[in-house]
């Protein structure tokens, strides 16, 4: 769409500076849209929030754009910066520097002001490689360190790398995937890339290039420079990786944002506020760097980091200018509109008829640009009977005529001195769905293995109990060499256990680990215990029992497939749903449609749209004539869900209530007798809904929100509440009890593991308390517009901590809140900060669960020392929320010790920072909680005394029974070949990389399995020396004998003992056979059944004999599927 053919104006020349005022929200768009000349651009706003309004209106209207979030302008010791927002900077900033660069840039003035390193110095470090170039890899390897890759074990996210010997792994930020380099001597060999995930190639390449991965990269010249004028202490900090180019511009070695493009227009929006706006930023960064010129934590010059007015003036006047203003300002040159924001519609679409019809009498222009809901609008104005134009583009709309045009930008407007309109789906409908931009990296953590081993770790041997892994070590016995895993028992035993046996082992999880005490060896200690941990499950089985018949006979609704409007209902989310959301969606309603009542957990992170899965699933309920009731732990939770709903459901003819300690009793009153009577479809609330006194007319349909919170009696009535009625239960960080319910079985789980695509991972630092570090931190966070939470849970305390607060931060706006307030003062408190009128909110832990509030994004939590791991996690869930880069800061006091226990639930908080760590955390809490009786309230027992995993299985393997599953056992086949079978350290040198290829050698089961190993470690680690080749030929040779089945295969001098199962003996015929075909053979079937093969390759060759015998055992095993295939069927 053209503005300027709308109003039949001719299109301005772009000379040196355009002006426009009287512009509604984005007219700006439109206007900026019309006047780009072919090439980059730059559009200058006043806050993030506006950069992102007008990137989503010209990625509607057809632009390329590139939405460049402003470096966080810190000056304290500790940098918070998410390596994600630095790596995705540093990506736009060389993105710039090419030759075809072409795409609006649009920044906050935080951004356009800030100086950025040299231009020419971000250009010349880029590095290209070619296949057959000689290169220097010690000089590559110090300048992937010096451009900010991390060196790893293992490649797995963008901005690492890794060396195996003559391989090197390198994940740049621009990659899809990363790449691997082999060389060949000097020369480079192959250049391919490899999945991140299974570590295997992809396809070869030709060449590979890469750039820096953090804008604060570094060469021979800025660190030679960098070194005359910064103090060492600096120059050594941990954190002054990621912060040197604090000093570029003490070196001459910064650029602006203008010199990164040859940028053909720079639009100004908001021109007034945007250099207010850097007046106050300017100000503050000189306040805060002063405090930190006196604690000796930065330099002098820092303060000249940011652009004055007339500095960023003097650049734009380089540029032609595009000012585009909401208010009139004072310029001779300004055009000027009187446009407005169309009315709310809020999906009432007889009022947009008549106002259609109404303007169209008048002789407007007027256009609907729809997307998503083009043909719900074409079919309305047809059974109107209003006539409408689909208009291309490039076309006109004429006075009086109506004219539908495909775009999406967010708001229309109104000129009435021009007689145009312009209605968007955002003002229709009230939403609009939200694009997800492309993916920076996964920012999500798939579950993957919670068992991997390091030394030190806990570790339960199936036969002999709980001991500590030490390691892998290497014995040579009898001229063989082995790795074996180092365990250590009570009373300094050890076990050494070969590495074929490594699934033997399992890490434990299970109670504090500091009282865990190792098994004694010898001694029938471990026995008892596991006899315990059975006794214990078969204790649970009556009741399991009782569980699984009374779910698997309950007769439940079966609910009707989906109506028209529920595919309507889904179809008004305002955002894009994530793959995970609409594979859970698809679950629940799977068991909705059955005659079973439902019973399913929803585990998704915190932020990843569980709320969303769930009001589908309601909406589902009430569209078959059911009522659906959902419980929450919280007043505020209540309110939110309540509000929630109500914006959700008003397009429908749904009624919804609340029922908390908010509700006036004459209302909880009402909302009881319109439940009872059914003209009540959805019920929101907390424990009250677990009244005897409520009843329900029909209810269909229970939701529980953050089921961990709820008390053993309230979850009992839950149970009976829930008798025959579908129920979903929601959770972030399931307890552990919930969490082993889920998976052992005995229910469904759906789980939400993707991210919200454009969402950065909390930045999360733990530190002892610092008043400075507070105040800066609010600073920051007030100063780009935003809010914070406070968290301080000493209620009769909270007013000495308010008024400190007050006076160590009088220009912000406080308010406190704690859940022993009257509910009206709470109340007030609550809405005020929602609404904006405060800055931070001191509060208890109320704000734990439901605050949903997209403007907080840092939180303070002072005395974290004393919170549980799941507490931590789900407050620092409070912040984060959209696409802006958010900070949690856990305190301890200063002159406090922190017990162990502390320690590590803190710890894991700042290692889980990744998106979708919730479920990892659950696990993590088994470890640092432990737990108990699966379906009582204890939360310790014989669970503790074998570990997590063990547990399951014994559990798993109660169940099998109870359901007539037999789980074949499979026969352990002890293998001696005279062979040295290892991973050598020169080929693998981190152990965790061996415990892993251990397992997957161990899991080999088909020659299949065995030629995808080897390729594996051809690709990942190079050619396999021969000590690999054997592992994994013997481990092939292992799964051969077991299903034949053998029991033992022994290498002596002159020949091989293949000694078979007298259990379980293959068909005698079978032998008989090979031993007739086979030379020289000799069978002993009646003591100890075995066949002796003579070695046959002299001098002796035992990788030629250990080839001949896995020959031998594959022509025997097919053959055994042989005679089977052909025995005659029994009468």
């Amino acid at each position: 769409m053209d503005f300027f053919k709308l109003y039949h104006w001719t299109k301005p020349q772009l000379d040196k500076r355009l002006v426009f005022d009287g512009l509604s929200e984005s007219v700006d768009s439109l206007i900026f849209h019309a006047l780009k000349p072919a090439g980059p651009s730059l559009i200058i706003t006043p806050d993030m929030m506006m950069a992102e309004r007008v990137g989503a209106d010209l990625s509607a209207l057809g632009l390329e754009v590139s939405v460049l979030q402003p470096k966080e302008l810190l000056t304290h010791r500790i940098y918070a910066q998410s390596k994600e927002a630095l790596m995705s900077r540093s990506l736009q900033l060389q993105e710039m520097l090419t030759p075809d660069f072409s795409k609006v840039v649009i920044t906050p003035i935080k951004g356009a002001a800030q100086r950025l390193v040299s231009a020419q110095a971000m250009r010349e470090a880029r590095i290209t490689i070619r296949l057959g170039q000689l290169i220097d890899l010690d000089q590559l390897l110090y300048r992937l360190d010096q451009l900010g890759y991390t060196r790893e074990v293992l490649v797995e996210n963008r901005g690492e790398f890794s060396r195996r010997g003559d391989i090197i792994d390198i994940f740049s930020i621009e990659s899809e995937h990363p790449v691997r380099l082999e060389l060949f001597g000097d020369e480079v060999d192959s250049i391919r890339s490899f999945h991140e995930t299974s570590q295997k190639s992809l396809e070869n390449l030709d060449s590979f290039s890469f750039g820096p991965v953090v804008e604060a990269f570094s060469n021979d010249v800025i660190e030679q420079a960098l070194a005359k004028v910064v103090p060492e202490d600096i120059r050594w900090r941990e954190e002054f990786g990621l912060e040197r180019d604090r000093y570029y511009h003490l070196i001459d070695q910064t650029s602006t944002l203008f010199d990164y493009a040859d940028f053909g227009l720079v639009g100004i929006l908001q021109e007034e506020a945007v250099f207010k706006r850097l007046d106050q930023l300017i100000e503050d960064y000189q306040l805060r760097l002063s405090e930190a010129l006196e604690r000796e934590e930065a330099l002098p010059g820092e303060v000249d980091n940011l652009l004055t007015e007339r500095s960023v003036r003097a650049e734009l006047a380089k540029k032609p200018q595009l000012s585009l203003n909401q208010f009139h300002i004072f310029d001779e040159t300004v055009h000027r509109l009187h446009t407005a924001r169309q009315p709310e519609y809020q999906s009432n679409l007889a009022l947009l008829s008549q106002d259609l019809l109404r303007l169209q009498t008048a002789g407007y222009r007027q256009i609907i640009l729809t997307q998503e809901r083009s043909e719900l609008v074409r079919m309305h104005l047809a059974s109107e009977g209003i006539s409408y134009r689909q208009l291309s583009v490039g076309e006109d709309v004429l006075p009086g005529e109506i004219g539908l045009f495909a775009s999406g930008i967010k708001s229309g407007f109104v000129d009435d001195d021009a007689l145009v309109s312009v209605y968007t789906e955002s003002d229709i409908f009230g939403t609009t769905k939200k694009k997800r931009r492309k993916s920076f990296g996964d920012k999500s953590q798939r579950i993957r293995d919670y068992f991997d081993l390091k030394p030190g770790d806990y570790v339960v041997h199936l036969h002999h109990g709980i001991g500590r892994y030490s390691g892998l070590v290497k014995k040579d016995i009898e001229g063989v060499r082995r790795d074996y895993l180092k365990l250590e028992y009570a009373g300094g035993d050890k076990l050494f256990i070969p590495t074929h046996q490594v699934d033997l082992i399992q890490r434990y999880i299970g109670g504090d680990l500091a009282s865990v005490r190792p098994t004694r060896l010898g001694t029938n200690e471990w026995k008892r215990k596991t006899e315990r941990a059975k006794k214990s499950i078969e204790d649970l089985t009556e009741e399991l029992l009782a569980l699984y018949a009374a779910r698997e006979q309950a007769e439940g609704f079966a609910f009707q497939p989906d109506t028209a409007w529920q595919r309507q209902f889904e179809a008004d989310f305002a955002y894009e749903e994530t793959p995970d959301q609409l594979r859970c969606v698809a679950e629940i309603k799977r068991d909705m449609e059955r005659s079973r009542p439902m019973d399913r957990l929803l585990c998704g992170d915190v932020g990843f749209g569980k709320t969303e899965v769930a009001l589908r699933a309601v909406f589902k309920a009430v569209m078959d004539s059911k009522q659906a009731a959902i419980l929450v732990p919280t007043t505020i939770l209540a309110e939110q869900h309540y509000k929630t709903m109500l914006e959700r459901f008003s397009p429908y003819p749904m009624k919804v209530a609340m029922l908390s300690r908010l509700t006036r009793p004459k209302e909880r009153t009402r909302i009881k007798k319109e439940l009872a009577q059914g003209t009540i479809d959805i019920v929101v609330g907390t424990h009250m809904l677990l009244s005897d006194k409520l009843r329900f007319r029909d209810l269909g349909l229970l939701v529980v929100d953050e089921e961990q919170r709820f008390g053993v009696k309230h979850k009992e009535k839950i149970r009976q509440l829930k008798a025959n009625v579908d129920t979903l239960a929601m959770s972030a960080t399931p307890i552990p009890r919930t969490l082993n319910y889920s998976l052992s079985g005995i229910r469904d789980m759906s789980i939400l593991q993707d991210p919200p695509e454009d969402r950065y991972p909390i930045q999360t630092y733990i530190t002892a308390y610092d008043e400075r570090l507070v105040r800066e931190a609010i600073l920051r966070e007030v100063e780009r517009g935003g809010q914070v939470y406070y968290i301080y849970n000493r209620v009769h305390d909270m007013e000495r901590r308010f008024h400190q607060l007050s006076r160590l931060l009088p220009e912000v706006s406080i308010v406190a809140a704690h859940g022993q307030m009257g509910e009206r003062q709470l109340e007030e408190a609550m809405i005020g900060f929602v609404d904006q009128e405060y800055s931070a909110l001191l509060s208890t832990t109320i704000v734990e669960t439901g605050m949903d509030i997209s403007n907080v994004n840092t939180i303070i939590i002072e005395d974290a020392q004393n919170f549980g791991l799941s507490q931590l996690y789900q407050l620092r869930g409070r912040v984060g929320r959209t696409n802006r880069l958010a900070y949690a800061y856990l305190f301890y006091p200063k002159t406090m010790e922190l017990t162990e226990l502390a320690q590590d639930r803190l710890k894991t908080i700042k290692e889980f920072t990744d998106f979708g760590s919730g479920f990892r955390i659950a696990i993590r809490d088994l470890e640092i909680r432990g737990s108990g009786n699966l379906l009582g309230a204890s939360q310790s027992g014989h669970f503790e005394e074998v570990g997590y995993e063990l547990y399951m299985q014994l559990l798993q393997a109660k169940m099998d029974e109870i359901r007539g599953i037999e789980q074949p056992e499979v026969p352990e086949v002890a293998v001696e070949f005279n062979l040295s079978a290892y991973l050598p350290d020169g080929y693998i040198q981190d152990s965790a990389t061996k415990m892993e290829i251990y397992r997957k050698i161990r899991a080999i089961d088909s020659d299949e399995d065995r030629s995808e190993m080897i390729d594996e470690l051809i690709d990942r680690f190079g050619l396999m020396p021969g000590p690999v080749e054997a592992l994994i030929d013997i481990s092939y040779l292992r799964s051969l004998a077991e299903k034949l089945p053998l029991k033992e295969i022994t290498a002596g001098a002159e020949h091989l003992t293949l000694f078979i199962d007298e259990d379980n003996p293959p068909p005698a015929q079978l032998f008989q056979e090979i031993a007739q075909h086979m030379k020289p053979i000799r069978l002993h079937l009646r003591h100890k059944p075995r066949m002796e093969i003579d070695f046959k390759y002299k001098p002796i060759d035992r990788d030629k004999d250990l080839a001949r015998v896995i020959r031998l055992l594959e022509q025997m095993l097919q053959r055994k599927q042989e005679l089977a295939y052909n025995e005659p069927l029994e009468e």
